[in-house]
């Protein structure tokens, strides 16, 4: 499962793209932007879900 996650940073992202990824997220995909070269920008997440207050940086892909 680690080559196919590690795969699919590398497919969807060039390094630099900026990642919104939920705060707290699953440790093994921030791994994997930060592998394939990501800025991450954390969203924060309670019980109602994001709370959006997004970065100024556009992401290329939000997890």
């Amino acid at each position: 499962m680690r080559e196919i996650d590690k795969s699919i940073g590398w497919l969807l992202l060039d390094p630099g793209d900026t990642v919104w990824l939920e705060e707290p997220g699953y440790y093994a995909a921030r791994a994997t932007f930060t592998v394939a070269g990501a800025n991450i920008m954390p969203l924060a997440v309670d019980r109602d879900g994001w709370q959006m207050n997004p970065p100024d940086i556009a992401p290329r892909l939000i997890y």
